[in-house]
């Protein structure tokens, strides 16, 4: 059961990985201003020079098969919060790497969001 869990986590990691890589790449893109199609098509274009685009891409295939994994062997309503783990790594990710603040009021809610991974982690075979 333990392996189990610890197989979320992970799946809930490797999307930490490819939001952040995405994040990176639209960094690199800048802001979306405009949603007219010839623009839209620049921006796509511009993308498609990215390595990272890519290496985004097979991340995010990677954890698709993780999270396929989990599925097969936890309950939805287990394996789901679970993966709500991204909240807590999301901010840090944004920290470390963009030099992004997270609040005081925001760190609150990570840790409730936390809290309650924690209580479904613990009923998980009960």
């Amino acid at each position: 059961m333990a392996f189990n869990i610890l197989l979320a986590i992970i799946a809930a990691l490797i999307s930490v990985v490819g939001q952040t890589l995405l994040k990176a790449v639209m960094t690199n893109v800048g802001a979306i201003d405009s949603f007219a199609i010839a623009d839209l098509f620049a921006i796509v274009l511009t993308m498609l020079k990215q390595p990272l685009f890519y290496v985004a891409g097979i991340v995010y295939v990677m954890g698709f098969g993780a999270w396929l994994v989990v599925l097969s062997r936890v309950e939805l309503n287990v394996a789901y919060p679970v993966l709500a783990l991204s909240y807590v790594f999301i901010p840090i990710a944004g920290m470390l790497f963009f030099g992004e603040t997270v609040t005081p009021l925001r760190w609150l809610g990570i840790a409730i969001i936390l809290a309650g991974v924690v209580v479904v982690g613990l009923s998980y075979g009960k």
